[in-house]
């Protein structure tokens, strides 16, 4: 996740755009990347706890086994 002193180093104010709209525009545009990145991290886990918990739920039979029944 990136933080807010990278963001800025890469954001440039607009053409024409004062300080104060940059700095709003800038603080909205990463308020909504971190929203983004938090969404792709919370599914991100969702999924891995499923998986962790659907190789649970799956049986594989031995087919190797000399065993008849």
């Amino acid at each position: 996740m990136i933080n807010y002193d990278e963001y800025w180093k890469i954001s440039e104010p607009a053409l024409g755009e004062s300080e104060k709209e940059f700095f709003l525009r800038l603080s909205a545009e990463y308020k909504q990347l971190k929203k983004a990145e938090a969404r792709k991290l919370r599914k991100q886990l969702w999924v891995s706890r499923l998986s962790a918990v659907s190789k649970f739920l799956v049986v594989e039979p031995n087919l190797r086994s000399t065993k008849s029944a």
